[in-house]
This record gives structure tokens, sequence and C-alpha cells, in this order.
């Protein structure tokens, strides 16, 4: 007859076995969790190095123009689409808030770019002097090529062919708001005398408060009697300067693109008629004005000259290093 094996009876739960198991649930949830709080900081340790050597630095504000916020990110596609890599720090910041200008000014003004204006842009920006036309096979290469070389985006290069169109917009509209030969505008008679330092500028101004005459220092420097002169010629500087009610008789001298200006009001505003001579200086000239009054009024904020040029340094090394 067979045996019949014992069912073994349950084994008791004492309370020291159940301290023992609940020490080891505990010993487990802590190990489980230093595990996970290890996984989570190395991700964070990443996502932050990401983030503070890539997105961060792409969004740091070099500039303000009306009420958009210029990044880094803006100033290195506006340095990638410089003809030249040797473009200066400064260049590239003003080129970029002169982009800003244009697009903002465009807007207020009304003026719209399509898209076949873009491709025509596109088309004579591709095409040499002396070749013909492009098939639109050989221009969609050239296109992709340049996108290429540059490393920009399809939408960065063709907003900067906009931006293009826009700027010779404007320029066609500022330049038929040039009043008309023979219309009665505000002018100001001026003397004026061109040097290369601004110690050599503050010593003629101090010799003319002096008493010296003015044109024989012109004929010992370079400058002399400029006329009457209407508004949007000079430089708004010098400009707010001629034109200001306490201009009479006044000298003072004004940094230039060549050096320095000393200039001297010798009559005050007056409405005078517009000669044609200096209307068609006015129509060249146009557009340049507009621009820098757009400037005075619209840039609110620009990164420091120091900063700048880290800046500038940084995204020359990331173009550079591909």
């Amino acid at each position: 007859m067979a045996r019949k094996t014992k069912t073994p009876l349950p084994r008791e739960v004492t309370k020291r076995r159940l301290a023992r198991w609940q020490q080891e649930r505990r010993r487990r949830r802590i190990t489980i969790g230093i595990g996970t709080l290890v996984i989570v900081a190395t991700l964070a340790i990443i996502i932050w190095g990401v983030y503070a050597t890539i997105i961060a630095p792409g969004k740091e504000r070099v500039a303000t123009v009306g009420d958009r916020h210029l990044t880094v990110a803006n100033y290195e596609t506006t340095l990638r689409l410089s003809p030249t890599l040797q473009t200066s720090a400064e260049d590239t910041l003003m080129a970029l808030v002169n982009f800003e200008l244009i697009r903002q000014g465009a807007e207020e003004l009304g003026l719209e770019v399509t898209d076949d204006e873009i491709v025509q842009e596109m088309r004579e920006s591709f095409t040499g002097e002396d070749e013909e036309e492009l098939t639109d096979e050989e221009l969609l290469r050239r296109y992709n090529e340049t996108l290429k070389y540059l490393r920009v985006s399809s939408e960065q290069f063709k907003e900067a062919l906009a931006t293009q169109v826009l700027a010779q917009k404007i320029e066609e509209h500022v330049k038929g708001e040039v009043p008309e030969a023979g219309e009665l505008i505000p002018h100001v008679h001026l003397q004026a005398i061109a040097v290369t330092t601004e110690e050599e500028a503050g010593n003629i101004t101090e010799r003319l408060e002096g008493g010296e005459d003015f044109a024989s220092l012109a004929a010992e420097y370079e400058g002399g009697d400029m006329g009457w002169v209407p508004q949007g010629i000079m430089s708004l500087e010098i400009e707010k300067f001629a034109f200001s009610p306490e201009s009479g008789n006044v000298t003072k001298y004004f940094a230039t693109a060549e050096g320095y200006s000393v200039v001297q009001v010798v009559d005050t505003m007056e409405e005078r008629a517009l000669e044609e001579g200096v209307r068609e200086q006015l129509e060249i000239s146009a557009y340049g004005y507009w621009l820098e009054v757009q400037l005075e009024k619209k840039l609110k904020w620009r990164v420091a000259e120091e900063k700048l040029e880290q800046i500038h340094m940084e995204a020359m090394n990331r173009i550079m290093g591909g």
C-alpha cells in the first residue's frame, strides 16, 4: 500500500521574518529610487548641456528692433548669408538690424513680395553677367548647391531674398516722395570743414569760437561754403543740429564715415525753392536717409561691443567647424 504524502503545514510568518521582509522591501525601494534618480540626473545633465551649449546661446539677444528681439541664432544666419566671412562683427549686426528695419518698414508701408518676385530675384542672383537665362533645372541645381554651401534652410534663404526685394521697393517708394524741383521746402545755410581726427575737429571749433575766419580755416584744411542745404542730404545727427531753432551762428563737430566734420550754421531755416540738381541728390540719398530715420526710431537696444565680439567669434567657430 502506497504511503501517503504528507502535505506540509503552512509555515508560520514570524514577527522576525516579517520585519526582515519589510526591511528587504525598503532596501529594494531605496535601490530602485536611487537608480531612478541617477538616470533622471544623468538625463537632466545631458539636456541642460544641450540647452546651455546649443539652444540657450541661440536665444541670447543681440538687439531689439521695434518690438522684436533679434537673437544670436539670427546673427549667425546673417553671417552665413554674408558674401564673405570676413565681415566684421559690427557690420554683421547692422546688416541684421537693417534687414529687420526693412521688414518692419515694408509692413508699415503696405509693401509685399510675391513668390514670383522671389524666384526672379533668385534667378538674377544666380545668373552671371555673360550667361543666358537659366533653365528651371539649372536654377534649382544652383539653389540647392547654395543652400548646402551656406548651410542655411530654404526658408532662411528665401527670407533674405524677400528682404532684398522689399529694400528695392522701399527705395522706389521713398524716391517717389522727394519733392519736385521748385517746391518750397526748409533749407539752412551751412559751412563745413572735413578733418580726419577728433583732435583736429576740436581745435578748429575752438579757433572758430575764438573769432577766426571760417573761410581761412577752410582753405587751410578741406571745406568751404555748402550754400543752402535742404533736409534729407546730411546725416540725421547733423541735420538735427542744423535745423534746430538754436543753431544760428553755432559751430559743432560730428563724427562721419571719413573722419570728422566741423559744421557752422550761417543762416537758420527758411523755405526755399528746391533746385533740380539738389533734388537729384535727395533722390540718391533718400533710401539711406529713410534707413537712418528708422534706425534711430526703432533700435531700442543693442549688445555691448565687447560681448558682440565674443558672439561673433563663437558664431565663426560654429560655422567653420561645420
